[in-house]
């Protein structure tokens, strides 16, 4: 693995959508609409729950994106823009994006500074 430095982290809430549909290192995949990951594409770690559940129990998607840069596995968008499908009416009352909304930024900082994984993302 690179030799990783840190760099800032800007807010989730300011990260845009794919521009294009190339393999980056700083796209985040959500699990809202799917997402393939293929044998090989994470980290080992990506098995250990005790350390998932201990540093972002309720950020999957961060523990992917996390697993997959460990492994330098770059994130592709099937399509050039995001697809927003629609939810279905009564289920989002407890949606995991509800529970993570005023936390992901430090579930992001907390699994970033844990694994040293800033130098990867531009």
């Amino acid at each position: 693995m690179k030799k990783l430095h840190v760099k800032k982290m800007y807010p989730y809430a300011s990260w845009r959508g794919p521009e294009n549909n190339q393999p980056s290192f700083n796209l985040f995949a959500r699990g809202v609409a799917g997402v393939l990951y293929p044998p090989g594409c994470l980290h080992d770690t990506v098995l250990d729950d005790e350390l998932f559940l201990r540093l972002v129990p309720t950020g999957d998607d961060i523990w992917f994106k996390a697993m997959a840069l460990m492994n330098e596995a770059k994130t592709v968008s099937v399509y050039e823009q995001n697809k927003d499908f629609p939810a279905i009416p009564g289920y989002q009352d407890r949606a995991l994006w509800k529970i993570n909304e005023d936390v992901i930024d430090k579930q992001i900082k907390t699994v970033f500074d844990y694994f040293k994984l800033y130098g990867l993302i531009e």
